[in-house]
């Protein structure tokens, strides 16, 4: 009986540990929400996105966005928002909408010594007047 009973204390002792490890790695836009509205000019004034957890780093990501009817891709290998990704978006911009969406996706994290796995996509509405 008190080896059960001890084997029932480390397993729950073991459970708690984990838990307090699966923190959530959230992916973000300093200063806005998930789905906020975002002004054109602000958007091509930002750097970068982070995460709310400073252990760990973002090895790539792509933004997105839909324009004259397909899809506009590009990929950065870091964190930072490219000037590729401002250009492209800006030569695309459809002059008939008020505002679109833009995805930030296939967000890869990273923690050192650790393997890398993908976080939630980001949706950001562009407000375009």
């Amino acid at each position: 009986m008190k080896k059960l009973l001890i084997f029932f204390a480390l397993v729950a002792i073991s459970f708690a540990a984990n838990c307090q490890n699966n923190v959530k790695v959230q992916a973000m836009i300093a200063g806005y929400k998930i789905n906020d509205t975002i002004k054109v000019a602000d958007f091509l004034k930002l750097t970068e996105i982070s995460l709310n957890n400073k252990e760990y780093s973002i090895v790539s990501f792509e933004l997105s966005f839909d324009a004259k009817g397909y899809k506009i891709s590009t990929e950065s290998t870091s964190n930072k928002i490219t000037d590729q990704m401002k250009s492209s978006f800006s030569k695309n911009l459809p002059n008939q909408m008020d505002m679109i969406r833009i995805y930030i996706e296939k967000i890869v994290v990273q923690k050192p010594k650790s393997k890398s796995f993908i976080v939630e996509p980001l949706v950001y509405i562009l407000r375009l007047k």
